[in-house]
């Protein structure tokens, strides 16, 4: 298993791991979408991209995922591109710990509230 993978699965792990948050690996180049991240992942709602490198630093970012992770930062995602699991588990946990403190200072549970008051009167 290469150490891309394998870092790869070990995020997802470590993200599966928290009951508010599901993630999942997705398909690039062949098998799927060009440009498209490693793993999508959400947490309470918002989404997550996150494009996996080699551990050892010789991953490249491509243009194209560098422009396919704009058009997802532009749509209110989060997008990060790691290659080490020190970082990424801490670059997770402050994407959690953010939501978690604007929960808890109701600013998260309303925009979610006027969110599916939206949805609901389109319906």
């Amino acid at each position: 298993m290469s150490r891309e993978i394998n870092l790869t699965n070990k995020l997802i792990a470590y993200i599966n791991q928290n009951p508010h948050a599901h993630a999942e690996k997705t398909h690039g180049g062949s098998f799927g979408v060009s440009g498209k991240a490693d793993i999508t992942a959400c947490y309470k709602g918002l989404r997550i991209e996150v494009e996996v490198k080699k551990e050892d630093g010789t991953g490249v970012v491509s243009e194209l995922q560098k422009y396919e992770s704009k058009l997802w930062s532009r749509s209110g995602a989060v997008c990060m591109f790691v290659d080490d699991y020190e970082y990424g588990t801490r670059a997770l946990d402050s994407v959690f710990i953010n939501i978690d403190i604007a929960e808890r200072n109701g600013l998260w549970n309303q925009m979610m509230s006027d969110i599916e008051q939206s949805l609901g009167t389109i319906n």
